[in-house]
């Protein structure tokens, strides 16, 4: 309903005739419900969270959070966040590859290499605008970027705003090389290297990463 303009209502109508359907399922319908459940459990398609400090621990030890892990070593994680309200990252195929050297002096580089195809037919309305962050060990150095695309950010209009503690930490750490653009910050104990991936429809792009390990 474009007049009514609330896309959200889909959800608080379709609850409760979801919830009588399963309801009245066969016991070996629900078995097959479960194991999609799990299955979206495990690969992360679904994460919970809770303020109750019981519930979050469960939640940790069953890997079913979206928190961050604690490598002693190496470590990576690509984030990707859509913010072109388009819901096109179901159309995205990500392929990544990681290199690694190590010097005779025991210097060990990291070489990341995301490609990024859009399936979907050329047209303004599939264009994939996304910021990808790249999570590293902290205290990762920047060696060499390319491929991530130009994005001017237009700045807040003035009006009376409050100031988010944690934001203020995460973005106390942030700075933007001027070399290649690429945004470099601290969070979460992780380091990470950032910029824009915009891909249009049946467009494919490349982003390389290249970083120095600090152990």
């Amino acid at each position: 309903d474009k007049i009514q303009n609330n896309p959200k209502q889909l959800l608080a109508d379709a609850f409760p005739i979801l919830m009588n359907r399963l309801g009245k399922l066969e016991p070996s319908d629900m078995v097959r419900v479960l194991a999609t459940l799990q299955n979206s459990l495990t690969g992360k398609d679904i994460l919970f969270y809770s303020r109750d400090p019981i519930l979050s621990d469960n939640f940790a030890k069953l890997n079913w959070n979206g928190a961050v892990k604690q490598a002693d070593r190496d470590y990576l994680a690509l984030v990707s966040s859509n913010l072109g309200g388009t819901k096109t990252d179901l159309y995205q195929q990500d392929n990544i590859d990681l290199s690694t050297t190590v010097s005779d002096v025991g210097v060990v580089t990291n070489s990341f290499v995301l490609q990024r195809s859009n399936s979907l037919p050329p047209g303004a309305g599939y264009i994939n605008k996304s910021f990808v962050r790249v999570y590293v060990p902290l205290g990762s150095r920047l060696e060499s970027a390319e491929g991530f695309d130009v994005v001017s950010v237009p700045s807040l209009p003035s009006g009376n705003y409050r100031n988010n503690n944690q934001v203020e930490v995460w973005q106390g750490s942030l700075q933007q090389s001027l070399v290649n653009g690429v945004w470099i910050g601290e969070e979460s104990g992780k380091t990470f290297f950032g910029g824009w991936v915009i891909t249009s429809g049946g467009q494919t792009k490349k982003v390389s990463v290249r970083y120095r390990l600090p152990s």
